[in-house]
Order: C-alpha cells, then structure tokens, then sequence
C-alpha cells in the first residue's frame, strides 16, 4: 500500500540552513508547486528548480510536463518552451500551460 504523498517528488533548494525554494512534481509530470522565496528571485533558483522537477519528472518516464501558471510567472515559463494549452482559470488568472517536449535533463543538486 502507498504511503501519503506516494507518486510525488518533493525537493528543497536551501543554503547556509536557509530554504530558498520548494517544488513539487507527480510521477505524471504535472508540477504541483514551484515556490521561492522572495529573497532569492532573481539568483537562477526557480531555473535550477524547474530543470530539477522536469529531471525528475523525465527520469519518471514522462516526455513532457504540465503546471498551472500564475499571470506572474507565466512569461517565465513561456521562455523556457512552455506554451498555454487553455484559457485563464479562476479569479486571479491561472493558466494551463504544458512543456512540448524536453530538449535535455539535468537533475540539480542544491546542496554546496
């Protein structure tokens, strides 16, 4: 019997003790969450996390993978190869966006 959070990875990005990010992706590819802190935006974490939720996520068996984006962050999805599969969703402007395709996997390793 699988346990409670079973089919989903959870990975943490942190340095010197300090938690900079926290996403999540199912064993389907769907990326559940991919937060950072405000402290470290603009540093490349969100990138290294996205490409480590899509490792994961390929490393999985998954030729692609979908999420559900905030206006906010929706350019930044789009300019790595996203692309809107839906109308916005809900009050504040979700949107279904899905990845065509990985061009290359690279599993990060935040820990230093």
């Amino acid at each position: 019997m699988a346990g409670p959070g079973a089919g989903n990875s959870l990975l943490v990005a942190e340095e010197d003790g300090e938690i900079l990010a926290v996403g999540s992706v199912t064993d389907a590819g769907e990326i559940t969450l991919n937060y950072v802190s405000p402290d470290a935006r603009f540093r490349g974490v969100s990138r290294n996390m996205l490409a480590a939720l899509e490792g994961r996520a390929a490393a999985r068996g998954n030729a692609a993978c979908r999420l559900t984006s905030t206006e906010t962050a929706r350019r930044f999805y789009q300019a790595r190869g996203y692309s809107e599969t839906g109308p916005p969703a809900g009050g504040f402007g979700p949107r279904d966006i899905r990845c065509r395709g990985f061009s290359s996997f690279e599993i990060i390793d935040f820990s230093r």
